[in-house]
């Protein structure tokens, strides 16, 4: 029998140094290379893990239970940090889980006259984890509950806000990231605040906002807010103020001048005539009160466009001084105001008011846009259009804006009346001086008051009055000498004329009769007449012309009944433009 040699039996392609290659060997180092990794890993984050388990005991039983014991030096460094007296009542601190909960009691700033700027009784700050991350002191809810803050405007009309000056030189730099660092905590609220104004520029009777309270939320991008208060027992109910805005990842947390979004004010009930106290209008404003709601949108802090539901009573309010004070019994409706850097608009959506003596506006649509120039501003055109306009209305009060005399004494004049619907107006150029206009509308009931016509200096010279390119002949304005082929039931033709000067445009009016004469009518026409078309057709009646050279129409009163022309034209209604 024979007997295998192990070394010559087992083939050589079975052999272990065969099995094993480079390729194997890298692969070994690989795994020996990331399982040190994974080790050394494990090891940091161990540390680090017990870094923070060591320094959450420090805080919990070394630090928390004796920072009352830190008050004088926290209070010496507020003081140092803010410029203002800063003293802190006592500080507490309390555990309810991971993150402890700080709680100071009767915070005050006293400003360097003695007065008392802010109070705060209690204010409750929940450490936030990111700040293990900021490497700053965050919280995730800072807590003021009943604080007390002055608002201060003083003799030279600097602003003071808990005793720190507004207006006055700071450093930019900190002020900026003290602000940054407000906007950076996830949530600020205020419960039961109160707030007072005083005013020593103005001297007006301190305002006070009782019960306030304030819910403020930041994000990452987006600042939420609600702000609930009450005013004065003169001003009005409780009110509502919430906003919602977003702002790019590029921007400091705290530069609310580029902040894009909508704020939003509901006031139930209100005296608006207690803002002339406080606020300087650009009109004069003594009595109203009513509901008001408002939308404010802002486009990277620049006011984009107002919304405002009114529906205000006993409304009385002068535009400028020297006007009639315009006294509304009730007014209700919308109003939207826009604007763009070439753009500004006025929209109203059923507004209606009614005037204390008897003026009714019944509720309508319209709309106003100016165009201007982005870079200088000045107005180079402009829309108009409206729904239902009142002529009669409209001139009272326009009677009680501030327009040019030369606008005033031609709008008393005219006495228009009437409807005008469906108005749509488009001028080009400056307001006082337009390049050109275009209107179209439809009138009902037009009346207009007639214009005195002024004698001219020569009667021989002055041109005939007539109907152009029409048989109509000038009516004499002697009462007593007959015209050939006319009669007392002869109508007569009223010629309105519109003139422009410096001074504004000016209307005059004048009348004739068309009549025969042997039962032939006088002739002209474009056609056979060039030359008198150009001004006013002449009879064909010698008598007539001799009349109309040395004659001119004489206004007399409306209730004449000499045949004379009336001093109010009225037209009938009419579906045209």
């Amino acid at each position: 029998m024979a007997v295998l040699d192990s070394a010559t039996a087992v083939p050589s392609y079975m052999s272990s140094s065969a099995v094993t290659s480079p390729d194997s060997g890298s692969a070994v180092a690989k795994r020996r290379w990331w399982a040190r990794c994974a080790l050394w890993l494990g090891l940091a984050s161990l540390g680090l893990f017990s870094l923070l388990i060591a320094a959450w005991l420090a805080l919990h039983w070394a630090i928390l239970p004796h920072i009352d014991d830190w008050r004088p030096q926290l209070e010496k460094q507020a003081t140092q940090a803010l410029g203002v007296p800063v003293k802190i009542g006592a500080i507490s601190a309390r555990s309810s889980g991971w993150i402890p909960t700080l709680d100071l009691r009767d915070v005050r700033i006293v400003e360097a006259s003695g007065r008392e700027a802010l109070h705060l009784p209690r204010v409750s700050a929940a450490l936030s984890p990111r700040s293990l991350l900021a490497f700053e002191l965050r919280f995730s809810q800072l807590l003021l509950d009943s604080p007390e803050l002055l608002l201060r405007r003083d003799a030279q009309g600097r602003v003071f806000v808990a005793g720190l000056s507004v207006d006055g030189p700071s450093d930019t730099q900190a002020s900026e990231a003290a602000t940054d660092w407000f906007f950076e905590q996830h949530e600020f609220v205020i419960l039961h605040g109160r707030i007072r104004w005083v005013d020593d520029l103005r001297a007006a009777p301190p305002l006070e906002l009782f019960d306030l309270n304030l819910v403020l939320r930041n994000g990452l991008r987006r600042h939420r807010l609600r702000l609930d208060a009450t005013p004065p027992a003169g001003w009005g109910e409780r009110f509502t103020l919430r906003g919602e805005f977003t702002q790019s990842l590029l921007d400091r947390p705290g530069a609310v001048q580029r902040w894009s979004g909508q704020l939003f004010a509901h006031l139930p009930r209100t005296d608006v005539s207690e803002l002339r106290r406080y606020v300087d209008l650009p009109f004069e404003l003594n009595e109203g009160d009513g509901a008001l709601r408002a939308w404010l949108d802002v486009d990277r802090g620049e006011p984009r466009s107002l919304t405002l539901d009114m529906g205000l009573r006993a409304v009385k309010l002068r535009v400028a001084p020297g006007l009639p004070e315009l006294a509304l019994a009730r007014i209700g409706g919308r109003l939207v105001l826009k604007q763009t850097p070439q753009s500004l608009s006025l929209e109203a959506k059923q507004l209606g008011f009614q005037a204390g003596d008897g003026l009714d506006w019944p509720r309508s649509d319209w709309a106003l846009e100016v165009k201007r120039d982005a870079r200088t501003g000045t107005i180079t055109g402009g829309d108009f259009q409206a729904q239902q306009l009142d002529l009669a209305l409209g001139a009272q009060i326009l009677a009680r804006l501030p327009l040019a005399e030369a606008q005033r004494q031609l709008i008393a004049d005219m006495k228009p009346g009437g409807l005008l619907n469906a108005l749509q107006l488009h001028w080009d150029g400056p307001l006082d001086a337009p390049r050109g206009y275009r209107a179209k509308g439809r009138l009902q009931g037009l009346q207009l008051a007639a214009a005195t016509p002024e004698p001219p200096s020569d009667p021989a010279s002055s041109p005939p009055t007539g109907r152009p390119w029409s048989s109509a002949a000038p009516w004499p304005a002697s009462a007593g000498a007959p015209t050939p082929g006319c009669s007392a039931s002869t109508p007569a033709r009223r010629r309105t004329r519109w003139t422009r000067s410096p001074a504004g445009w000016r209307r005059s009016t004048t009348a004739a009769r068309s009549c025969s004469s042997g039962g032939a009518s006088a002739a002209c026409s474009p056609a056979s007449s060039p030359a008198a078309t150009r001004r006013w057709c002449a009879p064909s009646s010698p008598w007539a012309a001799r009349s109309a050279a040395t004659s001119r129409p004489t206004p007399t009163s409306a209730n004449s009944t000499s045949g004379s022309p009336a001093t109010t034209s009225t037209y009938p209604r009419s579906n045209g433009s």
